[in-house]
């Protein structure tokens, strides 16, 4: 017969076993459902920077210079991590042309009701003020003006390569914000006023974006500095419901301002086309591997601060829920 410390320490040992077993289950479940990236290239094994555009087209597509002072290289005077980033350096902005070094991606398609992430590091030189920089483009190439958006122009008068894009604004600080670049519709998202969180210079800072993809005011978009959510804003994400989202370009896409030079480096870049586990860890509150209403019911359950204004309440349910709402039919979200 066993002693009855001995029947004690059996059932415990046995209780921890089932937790850490459940523990392993509903981590997997995670796991199963956070798929893979559909692009990362951290600018590792080439010798040169004309080695990112292999023929078979399965790393970058191009890249665009605009001032012929404007360079774009390997580097490793700043690495993130690796050997070696890229480094990105453009003159101040003069007269018509925009000053940009900035290198481009075409591997995916994003459409109407599609869901996508990107992640980025970016080290900005502090040696000039970072005034209207413009790091990240995603665009749609050949979407010309159409009558219902762009009354003014007219149907077809205007095609170019509109999209929502990420710059440092024009103020102290230089915050993040976003706007829907080159179109007639969709107002910028800003950051809380007053709670704003300002882009660092000389150091490493990493971006991350989740996008919902709607021509109407039910389009979500959320950026994140490091580990701190700055942008979360409902609207315009696509500029027309058969505009296609196929050029990613980072770096810098625009330096907007008309005095200073910018150097930039950048490195570690991701897309996905499903949810990443950085994302999951946020929102999967009851660790199912999905994003769903009994997540709000459990954050009800166990709070949370998701919205990092330092208070879990109402305001974190609230951001929940958009992000659930975003994957029901069209019909069903709230276009108010």
């Amino acid at each position: 017969m066993p002693l009855i410390g001995e029947t004690l320490f059996s059932h415990q040992f046995n209780r921890m076993i089932a937790i850490v077993s459940l523990l392993i289950v509903m981590l997997t479940a995670a796991a199963a459902s956070a798929q893979a990236p559909i692009f990362e290239d951290g600018f590792e094994d080439v010798n040169t920077f004309l080695d990112l555009f292999p023929r078979d087209g399965s790393r970058w597509s191009n890249f665009g210079l605009t001032n012929q002072s404007n360079t774009i290289d390997l580097s490793q005077e700043q690495v993130r991590s690796g050997t070696q980033s890229l480094k990105c350096f453009a003159l101040p902005t003069k007269g018509a042309d925009t000053s940009k070094a900035y290198i481009s991606n075409g591997l995916f398609q994003f459409v109407e009701g599609d869901q996508a992430w990107f992640e980025a590091w970016f080290y900005v030189d502090g040696a000039s003020p970072p005034i209207h920089l413009f790091l990240w483009d995603l665009e749609a190439p050949g979407t010309c003006t159409s009558i219902e958006a762009c009354p003014a122009v007219g149907d077809g008068s205007i095609c170019s390569s509109p999209g929502r894009r990420l710059y440092l604004q024009n103020s102290q600080g230089t915050p993040i914000r976003s706007d829907l670049g080159k179109w007639c519709l969709g107002e910028d998202f800003i950051q809380r006023p007053g709670n704003e969180t300002h882009f660092p210079t000389d150091q490493w800072v990493r971006l991350r974006v989740f996008i919902g993809l709607s021509s109407q005011k039910d389009g979500i978009l959320q950026v994140w500095q490091d580990d701190k959510l700055i942008v979360h804003n409902r609207g315009y994400t696509l500029p027309r419901a058969d505009s296609i989202y196929n050029r990613l370009e980072v770096g810098l896409t625009a330096n907007g301002g008309d005095a200073n030079p910018a150097t930039l480096f950048l490195d570690d870049v991701t897309i996905w086309d499903s949810p990443p586990s950085w994302w999951l860890t946020i929102f999967d509150r009851d660790g199912d591997g999905l994003v769903s209403i009994d997540d709000s019911y459990e954050l009800h359950k166990n709070p949370a601060d998701l919205d990092d204004d330092g208070v879990a309440g109402r305001p974190d349910i609230d951001l929940l829920e958009e992000v659930v709402r975003w994957d029901e039919p069209t019909d069903m979200r709230n276009n108010g």
